[in-house]
């Protein structure tokens, strides 16, 4: 997977395009990302910086980072 991330990253800094990417991989997301979307069966449920991901105070993204929801 390091592989792919790193093509992505060059993807983007040659071309300098926005780049949407998802996973339930909350750990990549944290890592390769700037800012981050949840969304549940098709629903906005909060966004924000990859970086204040883990402070959050959403309710369904904590719920989620804990493991209580797949």
């Amino acid at each position: 997977m390091k592989e792919v991330e790193k093509l992505i990253a060059a993807i983007h800094q040659s071309f300098h395009t926005t780049i949407i990417w998802i996973t339930h991989d909350v750990n990549q997301a944290a890592k390769v990302t700037d800012d981050y979307i949840m969304l549940e069966d098709g629903h906005f449920i909060t966004s924000g910086s990859s970086k204040d991901m883990m402070h959050s105070q959403n309710e369904r993204l904590n719920l989620y980072l804990a493991g209580e929801l797949e």
